[in-house]
């Protein structure tokens, strides 16, 4: 196992284009990191810089102590996981896991070996004759999967390896993929735009836009307490509801006030000291919002059911409030249809507020 430190890193493209700004990451021996972000958020492009297929402008990265910005990429005891799996197709399942290490003159014997290990930990036995051709999808990534494995790499590194897969074999390959982890015992990085990927692989998750690091931490912290507004909208499925308000001090402490509702932060698990009123963006979870009161609810809302979408376990409704839209989640067989006028509570116990023009969390009640 090995730890992988990312010092500085930046990464500019022709003369102006820059994909990686000033990135600073800390991967510790054996655990499991995700960088995840939209499209074009430098993810990649940082993978693609620690495998040695990119070199940065400026910065370093070390393994185990040891800058590798000039070694080749054979050189530096890294095995990549590809998205399209980047198996030879006239090879058997054998053959595509014994590559690379007939390429460095194993011993027969050595390879043999480690391919029945690999075969065997990622329950390939039986498919080691077979062509990819003959191959689920899911079967052929763990072929990748395994020759990786054999390597007995420092690290690994995978790029968005589930994305060609169904919904169904996603979720399969993600429970695989953990359980190859607490197997081995692995240093890896994880790339992917999938937040529920991410959330269930991760022992830390770090989130990314516009090339820069926008938070690092584990996805409960990272879901419960968002350091800024894009993480904020970024993680969690719907995206969280925001408001506009004003955060300003009241007779007992603050309040926030807004075009929807006025409220005392009475709750609040750390309470703020407010001197002057200041715009903010409140922050709301869809399972902080109900249509029914609870205890430390407040903010009663009014408002219409614009859309109802089933998903079995758990029901979203999007309702339309004067000129805000926001989404609830509720459990099923409440009785709701499109159209309907509902009240709807605030859990004041999971306020979120970010600065109105800086986005940097200034108010949050998971703390």
């Amino acid at each position: 196992m090995s730890d992988l430190v990312l010092k500085k890193i930046t990464k500019v493209f022709g003369n102006s284009v820059v994909a990686v700004r000033d990135f600073d990451l800390q991967i510790e021996s054996g655990e499991f990191m995700v960088l995840v972000g939209p499209s074009g958020c430098g993810k990649s492009t940082t993978l693609s810089m620690i495998a040695g297929l990119e070199e940065p402008t400026s910065g370093e990265i070390l393994i185990n102590g040891k800058m590798i910005n000039t070694l080749p990429p054979k050189d530096r005891d890294i095995a990549m996981v590809f998205q399209n799996y980047a198996l030879y197709p006239h090879m058997t399942v054998y053959d595509n896991m014994a590559f690379s290490l007939k390429l460095r003159r194993y011993d027969k014997s050595e390879i043999e070996k480690r391919v029945k290990e690999a075969a065997d930990t990622l329950e390939l036995e039986e498919y080691l004759d077979r062509l990819p051709k003959a191959l689920s999808g899911g079967q052929r990534q763990r072929v990748a999967l395994g020759r990786a494995i054999v390597r007995k790499p420092k690290v690994f590194l995978f790029d968005e390896p589930l994305s060609n897969l169904d919904a169904k074999m996603r979720s399969i390959m993600r429970v695989e993929l953990k359980k190859l982890h607490d197997r081995i015992g692995a240093t890896m990085v994880y790339v992917t735009h999938d937040q529920t990927e991410a959330m269930t692989l991760g022992d830390r998750i770090c989130v990314m836009n516009d090339g820069e690091l926008q938070q690092l931490d584990t996805s409960l912290e990272i879901y419960n307490n968002p350091k800024n507004i894009f993480v904020g909208s970024f993680i969690g499925s719907p995206q969280m509801n925001f408001i506009e308000g004003i955060l300003e001090p009241s007779v007992n402490g603050s309040q926030i006030s807004c075009d929807l509702f006025s409220m005392p932060l009475t709750n609040l698990k750390t309470q703020i000291e407010v001197i002057d009123a200041k715009p903010v963006t409140l922050g709301i979870r869809p399972e902080d919002l109900s249509t029914r009161s609870k205890e430390h609810t407040a903010g009663l809302m009014k408002g219409i059911v614009d859309v109802i979408e089933p998903m079995g376990k758990e029901t979203f409704i999007y309702i339309k409030l004067n000129n805000h839209r926001l989404t609830a989640m509720v459990k099923p067989g409440e009785g709701l249809k499109v159209g309907d006028e509902i009240e709807l509570y605030l859990n004041q116990n999971n306020l979120c507020g970010f600065d109105i023009e800086t986005g940097i969390e200034i108010l949050n009640n998971n703390s």
